[in-house]
This record gives structure tokens, C-alpha cells and sequence, in this order.
């Protein structure tokens, strides 16, 4: 049995919404990832472009660019005969699975307010010292 499969989790980059003549939804995007750099080498930041079809394509455009997101995909190798006669050929990724985890907020979430410290019992209250009473 032959493997095909690919798990990229990232953050969406870009999505475009694109309808075909026969009314069909598809949609063409990029999960983001930085891969970090090797032996001091700087960090290097990756987009890889996908395209999805139906209920995922609606996910996906309505999600917000810079979302956490999760896709399945399978890939697919496209080959054709270049205009100088050389053969060439294109690796695309055709996401069968996207999960929409999170919207990243553009600006930090504000702290919650701490709770207020809980009150200390009261004491009974006393009557007030008459020194001219007398206890007995």
C-alpha cells in the first residue's frame, strides 16, 4: 500500500476564494512555519501553498489570516513539456482536511482582573464601655 500524506501545522498566511464556471468553491492558500536555524544559523520563516475544494475552501477564506491551523493534504505531481522541450514537473499539495484552530489576536489579550481578596469575618458587635456600669 503506498503512503501519500502530509500534516503541516502553521498559521494561515493567505487564502484566496475562487469560484469555477460550473459554480464549484475552491480555494488556494499558505500554512507559515519557521524552521529553526541549525548550528546558529538564523531561524528561516516557510510558506507553503495548498489548494482545497468545497466545505474546507469555505473554511478556510472565512478564517482570519494569522489563525493557527492544522492541514491533511495529499500531494499530487503535476508533469507537461515545457516551450524549449524540456520536461517539467510541479509538486502541489491538495489539502483533504483543515482544521481552523485559533484566531491570533493582533494585540495582547488584556490581563484579568484579579479577584477581589474575600472580606474578613466580622466580629460580633460589642456595646460600647460604660465605665459607670457595673458587671454584677
Amino acid at each position: 500500500m503506498a503512503m501519500n500524506l502530509v500534516v503541516l501545522a502553521g498559521t494561515l498566511k493567505s487564502a484566496e476564494r475562487i469560484e469555477t464556471r460550473s459554480g464549484s468553491v475552491l480555494a488556494k492558500f499558505a500554512v507559515a512555519f519557521t524552521a529553526k536555524g541549525y548550528q546558529g544559523a538564523p531561524d528561516r520563516e516557510h510558506a507553503i501553498p495548498f489548494t482545497t475544494f468545497k466545505d474546507n475552501a469555505t473554511a478556510v477564506c472565512a478564517a482570519t489570516i494569522g489563525s493557527r491551523i492544522i492541514v491533511k493534504a495529499r500531494a499530487e505531481e503535476d508533469r507537461w513539456t515545457g516551450d524549449d522541450g524540456k520536461e517539467r514537473s510541479f509538486l502541489k499539495l491538495i489539502a483533504e482536511h483543515v482544521e481552523i484552530l485559533e484566531a491570533r489576536a493582533s494585540t495582547p489579550a488584556p490581563a484579568p482582573a484579579p479577584a477581589p481578596a474575600p472580606a474578613a469575618p466580622k466580629e460580633p458587635e460589642r456595646p460600647a464601655f460604660d465605665p459607670n456600669a457595673i458587671p454584677f
